[in-house]
């Protein structure tokens, strides 16, 4: 949801997937594990509160799943699937959680953590995470959101707690509203490459 090319956005839109190098498939299935233990260890902290939720912006999912456009709504269609949301037990403050693996060189550009904000620093080098957070956050009306990094080399952890972001959430709301027109077309139609002759 955080993609910021609008090529990509209508391609995926269309089902098209490009199955990722055996390493990367390695790294994902680490981050699928790293996300079941955190899963389980926060429903043991009985702050769990749901899982894999279901985001969408611009439409409804119909009683068998779908998406289904809410004409008239003045947003782009956008589904996604939050990680997880969580409820801090002592004020009953909600959180989206978005969970990231990244390796040693990544991890090593990450700003210092940092408490409740809406302009952090970590969009500049985590740009599409900072939007797909910030957007799951605001489509499901969530002011604060948790993007916790996990180094799958050593296992440390960082957190950021983010608030909604104006700019984030137009720049991201605005590339939808460019691959909308694509997207809705019948049939679907992938918009022309930027910036090549």
């Amino acid at each position: 949801a955080g993609e910021p090319c609008t090529r990509c956005l209508c391609l995926s839109a269309m089902g098209h997937r490009i199955a990722p190098d055996p390493k990367l498939q390695r790294i994902f299935a680490i981050g699928k594990a790293v996300e079941a233990i955190n899963e389980r260890l926060m429903g043991r902290a009985e702050i769990l509160w749901d899982i894999q939720v279901p985001m969408t912006i611009g439409g409804h999912l119909d009683d068998e799943g779908r998406f289904v456009r809410d004409e008239g709504s003045g947003f782009p269609p956008v589904l996604g699937h939050a990680d997880m949301i969580v409820k801090r037990p002592t004020d009953g403050r909600v959180f989206v959680v978005e969970w990231k693996t990244i390796n040693s060189r990544g991890w090593s550009r990450l700003p210092p953590e940092h408490g409740p904000t809406d302009d952090s620093p970590l969009a500049s080098v985590q740009y599409r995470a900072a939007c797909q957070v910030n957007l799951y956050a605001w489509g499901l009306g969530i002011e604060d959101a948790l993007l916790v990094f996990e180094n799958k080399d050593t296992s440390a952890q960082r957190a950021y707690w983010l608030r909604w972001h104006p700019r984030l959430l137009v720049e991201i709301i605005d590339r939808y509203e460019e691959a909308a027109p694509y997207i809705l077309s019948d049939p679907q139609r992938v918009p022309p490459r930027r910036g090549r002759s």
